[in-house]
């Protein structure tokens, strides 16, 4: 296992560089209400929270006691569709990752036994050590057509895609030795991959994440100093850049304008790699 580190904030700190854990779900649940909610869910005060074009009118916060992970349940559908579900549950990591089991006792809390449920959207998590925010904005490749950098008080932020895309991804600087990588997933980017119910979330652990978003660097390691072609690719930037120093989508675009192979050229990074290894040890 990884390092822990008091002053480094967050779920599960020994799994920093080794495995991927879901940090929010957001679930469709149908069932019926129990009258007295279980004792494993303490619960907050039922507050109001409809208003125009808020699906629902109540809210009941909580907290699971087994796990110390916070929850929210909201109920009362004030609008006329018939797709909305009469229930719909947020599970955030606190203490610990959201797990499936997280989840199960959160709404056995709340349902009796018997309930259904929809995933609606997740926050699929990676914190990464030793790798500083610049060199993953540096070696971002992407198909998303937006892509924002920016600096706050809290540190720089890259995000990849729309707001309403169904997938997104978001690279922060969590602490000062933590980067956080992040996936968002709508529910109909995980239709994709056979994922409806919660428990089948754990089927991300294979999934070709990497087709959207991925971290490439210009390797010249096979001993050329560019690809071999009767026209040079890289001499159309006209900056007077050596191969190694372009940023890898630069590198990318260019060798594909080129209607050169990029293979061998523009290869995965050790921090793609490492991506990767904590995407197969996912905790669910």
């Amino acid at each position: 296992m990884g390092p822990c580190h008091q002053d480094t904030p967050g779920v599960f700190q020994h799994l920093v560089n080794e495995a991927a854990f879901f940090d929010v779900i957001a679930v469709n649940v149908w069932g019926e209400r129990r009258k007295t909610v279980l004792d494993h869910v303490a619960r907050e005060k039922n507050r109001p929270i409809g208003g125009s074009g808020r699906a629902y009118a109540r809210c009941i916060p909580g907290r699971n006691t087994r796990t110390g992970n916070p929850l929210q349940i909201k109920y009362g559908v004030q609008l006329p569709y018939g797709n909305i579900s009469p229930f719909f549950v947020i599970l955030r990591a606190g203490r610990l990752p959201v797990t499936f089991a997280d989840l199960s006792l959160g709404i056995d809390a709340f349902l009796q036994r018997g309930w259904r449920a929809r995933v609606s959207w997740t926050e699929l998590t990676f914190d990464t050590e030793g790798f500083p925010f610049d060199i993953f904005s540096w070696e971002l490749c992407t198909t998303a057509r937006k892509v924002r950098e920016f600096e706050n008080e809290r540190g720089n932020t890259l995000c990849v895609g729309a707001p309403n895309s169904r997938w997104r991804l978001k690279v922060y600087e969590k602490t000062n030795v933590l980067t956080r990588v992040e996936f968002t997933f709508q529910a109909k980017f995980l239709r994709k991959f056979g994922i409806t119910k919660p428990q089948e979330l754990s089927l991300l652990r294979k999934a070709p994440l990497w087709n959207q978003v991925s971290f490439r660097k210009v390797d010249l390691s096979h001993g050329h100093a560019r690809p071999r072609s009767t026209c040079d690719p890289w001499a159309w930037l006209g900056d007077g850049l050596s191969p190694a120093d372009l940023q890898s989508s630069v590198a990318l675009r260019t060798l594909r304008e080129a209607h050169v192979d990029p293979k061998g050229f523009i290869v995965r990074s050790s921090r793609e790699n490492l991506l990767r290894h904590m995407q197969r040890n996912l905790i669910w």
